[in-house]
This record gives C-alpha cells, structure tokens and sequence, in this order.
C-alpha cells in the first residue's frame, strides 16, 4: 500500500508540477521523498552562500523584488536539491527592499545559520538609495531554517560584499574556537568585527582593523589569531584605483601590519573586486597577487610560521589578476586575469582561467596568450570547495557544478535545474 501511495504522489508531482526529493538511510533504506516549494529562483552573480558540511552547500538571496528572503540547500555530490523555502525575514517598517544577497555563515558549534542583511528606502541599484543606519544579524537554525533571532547590530553600517556575497571575496571566517570574524564598514572605513562563541550579536566595541582610512575588502584566517587582509588606503575608491594593500592583522591584540618585501612595504595594487589570495594549509603559506602601476603583476607568497615574505611567478604585462583559487584535492591553482584592466561586478570584461601546479617560482612568467580557458557563459563569480567551482551561470535557470582541468578546459560536471 505505501509502494502504491508513493507512485500516486509521483503522478501527481507530473500532472501538478510540484517537485520532490528523497535520500538513503545508513540502514539502506529510503526516507520517503519530500515536497519541495517550486519558484525558488536565483540570478547570476547575487547570492550567499555557506557550507553546512562538506558536500551541503547553503544558497541565500532575496527574491526578484528584494522583498523576501529564499533558500536552497544543494547535495553537491549530485547536485540535487534537498529543500528550499523562504525565511521568516521581512521588510522593516519605513523601507522598501532588503539588501541584494546578504552574507550568510554556518556555526558548527550550535548549528547556527548567521544571514547579515539590512533594509534599504529605494529600490535595489538605485542611485539614491538610503539605507538603515546598522545592518541587521537573523540567527536561523540550520536544520529547519526558522529564524530564532533578530538583531539590529550597533558596531557597523553595512558587512562587506552585501550585494553579491562571497562569490568575489572571502570577508567571513571562523578562527578555531568558532568564533566569527565579519568585514564591515562605516561609511569609508573598513571594520573586522566579532561574534564570540555561543553569542549572537556582535562584541561591543571590538574592531581587529582599527584605523582603516578605505573598505576592508578580503579577510582570510592564517591561524593561531592571524589573518591576511587586502583593503583600501584611502586614495582612490574605483576598481582600477592604485589603492589596494596587504596586511596581516592579529585578531588578540588588534593591530594591523602592513606586509613587506626586503623591508620595504609591498606597492600598492591596482582592483578592488575579487580575491587575489589563496592559502595552502598543507605549506602553511598564503600566496597573494599586486596589480602595481608601474610594473609587472606579481605574486608574493607570505611563510605563516615565520612572516618571511618572497617573490612567486609573475604574469605577463597586458593582463590583470582577479582571482587565485587553490583546490586541494587536485592541488591546482586557478589563475583568472582579465585582458582590460580590473574586472568586476557587471564589468563586460574578457576573463582568462588558467590552472597551474604551482605560483612559487619567482623565475617564471605565465602568459596566458593561447593559454587558459575563456569564460563566456558562466562567470567569474563561484563558490569553491577543495574540488569543484558552483554557481548560477549567466542564463540564471540553474545551479552548475564546473572544473577547470589540467588543459585549463572548463568541465561542466553537473547541473541541476531551478524546480
């Protein structure tokens, strides 16, 4: 009789449009199969994103008005859908929209899902948009995906990256006792703000980039209280601003140390968009990219345990760096440059992925001429794992699964349909 009822359930799926999912049990068995809400569609470029296991991938946005908050959480093994909904988020009294995509952030330790939004008075893109002096902390259960808090923060106007998420630049992590680290900012100066273990809202008065005079643009934990950031010197404020530098910042004592290169400090770099840093855990080095204005793009490779900093391999003149990914399960790093100046959000601009086995040779100077894989239908903007490369391609009516080979051809490996 159940066998019976569950062929009904699927004949009705067929003839109503309504999607299902099931999964395997340890014990072999099969949990009937779930009824997913359809209409949970993303655009391309404009989503968060948070990892609640190694192959459970959390998609966040608001909705084609900016007025609601979806969800989906995909098996990347096989790029199914598992569930999707709408939170339990809406907009506040005397605003219009929310904000974009909103950062989102899983904490292991109580099963938390952190989405950081805020309300805006005109609608998304608009020139004369006014925002809510703080921006806003829901605290979710990451089971269900009911919303459990509300908290206005009193620390930061706006988190870094509200309009795309992490798809350019990491600007949250979590240290080893699991705290949360956030990039920020209040008007022009950037913030590194902390929620504590088993807190919600935000440390009073704590801020690891004090003194910042530009946005603190990328954060990635090194271990031990260190982190490498990438932010602006107040200079210059547009993408191909000579205006960007490294630092190394400890999270205990609060200070900021500008990184070095035979004791003097690095150049300044050109691009503001996108992540031009990777670390390789299994070295213990970070390995970060400078654009500078009057020389050749470069990457420097920072030694964790000691500081030292040394020269890596530098890219041919006529290119610009945009991102630098390390997969450790392959243990390639993907360059991606751009052939006309920085590219960006919405940039029409000709981006390059090439993949390599290794960035340290200060001898070498990659030309990607005839090299690399052009990106046309998707984009440049993924999420990543130690593997694979995900995200909404430019026709936005599917979720893609992609891997740059030893040949740099791009592979799709798997897609999966908007339901």
């Amino acid at each position: 009789m159940k066998k019976l009822n569950f062929i009904y359930s699927l004949m009705a799926a067929l003839v109503l449009g309504v999607a299902f999912t099931s999964c395997s049990n340890d014990d072999n068995t099969t949990t009937p199969p779930k009824e997913l809400p359809t209409g949970i569609t993303y655009k391309a470029r404009n989503y968060a994103h948070a990892w609640l296991n190694s192959n459970t991938l959390l998609i966040m946005s608001t909705d084609g008005d900016h007025k609601k908050v979806i969800w989906t959480k995909l098996n990347t093994n096989d790029m199914s859908i598992l569930d999707q909904g709408t939170a339990d988020i809406k907009v506040a009294e005397g605003y219009n929209v929310l904000t974009t995509s909103g950062i989102v952030a899983y904490r292991k330790s109580d099963n938390k899902v952190f989405y950081f939004y805020y309300n805006k008075q005109e609608t998304s893109g608009s020139s004369k948009t006014t925002n809510e002096p703080y921006f806003r902390i829901a605290v979710l259960n990451a089971e269900t995906m009911a919303v459990e808090k509300e908290i206005i923060n009193k620390e930061a106007a706006q988190m870094t990256g509200g309009a795309y998420g992490e798809l350019l630049q990491q600007t949250v992590f979590f240290d080893e006792n699991d705290n949360l680290y956030i990039s920020a900012f209040t008007g022009k100066a950037g913030q590194l703000l902390r929620i504590k273990k088993g807190e919600f809202d935000f440390e009073a008065g704590y801020n690891a980039f004090p003194g910042a005079k530009g946005k603190l643009l990328t954060v990635q934990y090194l271990g031990n209280g260190k982190a490498l950031a990438y932010a602006g010197d107040g200079s210059g404020t547009s993408i191909d601003s000579y205006a960007y530098f490294y630092s190394i910042v400890d999270l205990n004592a609060k200070t900021v140390t500008r990184l070095q290169y035979n004791g003097a400090d690095l150049p300044v770099s050109g691009g503001s968009f996108s992540q031009r840093s990777c670390v390789n855990t299994k070295e213990n080095k970070a390995y970060f990219a400078i654009d500078p204005k009057d020389a050749q793009p470069q990457v420097y490779v920072y030694d964790i345990p000691t500081g030292n900093v040394t020269e890596g391999v530098k890219i041919a003149e006529g290119y610009y760096f945009e991102q630098i990914r390390f997969f450790e399960k392959s243990g390639n790093y993907d360059l991606t440059v751009c052939t006309e100046k920085h590219g960006g959000m919405n940039r029409d601009k000709s981006h390059i992925t090439l993949s390599v086995k290794s960035i340290s040779d200060a001898s070498t100077t990659i030309d990607f001429k005839g090299q690399g894989a052009e990106i046309t239908d998707y984009t440049m903007e993924s999420i990543y794992d130690d593997m694979f490369m995900y995200q909404v391609p430019n026709s936005n009516d599917r979720y893609s699964k992609l891997l740059f080979s030893s040949d740099s051809k791009m592979n799709v490996m798997q897609e999966q349909k908007f339901i």
